[in-house]
């Protein structure tokens, strides 16, 4: 059960303090030293006006405090590319895919591009946009290709590119392919095998 602000202030006569572990640039707070019992908050301004969670104190103040910073605290973001032009996949089916995908993984899209019929302009801008996230997210590898024909000879540089770039990473939700992770790039590697023996 959380303290109460009274009694954390009732008992931190009593007990040694430390800095908090948790401590937060524009706060200054306090605990005890086996980190058993919260204490005294002492926060900068004073605790009526900020949160403590050493002390278990909450109000309003601090959930909107706290709300202004929680969006994508923890998420990594992705540039999303979807590809209209072919009877597979509609623009609107892609999106939910690569929605999905990121609410399960830990990721946002921090920007979506879009090609009408041939990969083009879209693709391109995606790639440059790169700059700026983790990762370029799309349905699946077909978005990067017209024709299924070209799957090889226009898939093996672009994986490879991703390969290359350890900092950056390709997912294509439909093969299960991320090549930021070990399983991720067999199942590229599969699929690029795949290709070049019904090419």
């Amino acid at each position: 059960m959380p303290w109460s602000k009274e009694e954390a202030l009732k008992n931190s006569a009593d007990t040694p303090l430390e800095t908090c572990k948790y401590a937060l640039p524009h706060l200054r707070r306090m605990v005890s030293a086996d980190q058993d019992q919260a204490l005294e908050c002492h926060c900068v301004p004073k605790a009526e006006s900020r949160f403590c969670p050493c002390a278990g104190l909450s109000n309003r103040w601090s959930k909107q405090c706290q709300g202004k910073h929680k969006k994508h605290s923890h998420k990594k973001p992705l540039i999303a590319y979807l590809r209209s032009g072919d009877s597979e996949l509609s623009v609107a089916d892609q999106s939910k895919i690569i929605a999905d995908y990121c609410a399960d993984n830990e990721y946002y899209l921090k920007a979506i591009f879009t090609d009408h019929g041939r990969p083009g302009v879209g693709l391109q801008d995606a790639m440059d946009a790169l700059a700026t996230a983790d990762g370029l997210i799309a349905a699946d590898l077909n978005r990067f290709v017209e024709h299924a024909d070209d799957r090889l000879r226009e898939l093996k540089p672009l994986v490879h590119h991703f390969f290359c770039s350890p900092s950056k990473h390709l997912i294509a939700v439909e093969e299960g392919i991320d090549t930021g992770s070990w399983l991720g790039q067999a199942n590229a590697i599969e699929v690029l095998s795949h290709v070049k023996e019904f090419s």
